[in-house]
């Protein structure tokens, strides 16, 4: 029985930053998309583009009173996918689109609030093999 949630994280630079939001928001298909089911994906918060989140984090960066600049090369934000377990699958499936949006919406932003930070980007995939969301927050608190 696999009713579990996973939650993987990872830091992204803007040029990383980029390419996610290409694939988040299907700008750039991957071969294993099933393309009759790309309408069925959902963009509830449509993600930040890096210059945004750069500007983000130096704002938050100056609060902290940094003695060095952002570097061009640093993460800027974190980029993460929310999945599901086999059977957890079909329970999600079976949702409505309101509550899938409620609930992907509430792990998002549960999340963001235990990392000290915001959400800016969610977008549900529902054109692969399983139903899972990518999101993003800016990389500094």
């Amino acid at each position: 029985m696999s009713l579990t949630v996973s939650i993987r994280i990872r830091r992204l630079t803007a040029s990383k930053a980029i390419g996610q939001n290409r694939h988040d928001l299907r700008q750039a298909i991957p071969g294993y998309v099933n393309q009759e089911r790309t309408a069925d994906n959902d963009i509830i918060l449509a993600p930040a583009n890096p210059t945004t989140l750069r500007q983000t984090c130096s704002e938050r960066r100056a609060q902290r009173h940094c003695q060095r600049i952002l570097k061009s090369n640093a993460a800027i934000a974190m980029g993460g996918i929310i999945t599901f377990g086999t059977e957890a699958q079909a329970v999600i499936q079976a949702l409505s689109k309101a509550d899938q949006r409620a609930m992907y919406l509430s792990v998002g932003q549960q999340l963001a609030e235990r990392l000290n930070t915001t959400l800016t980007g969610l977008v549900v995939h529902n054109d692969e093999a399983a139903p899972h969301a990518h999101f993003q927050m800016p990389g500094y608190v």
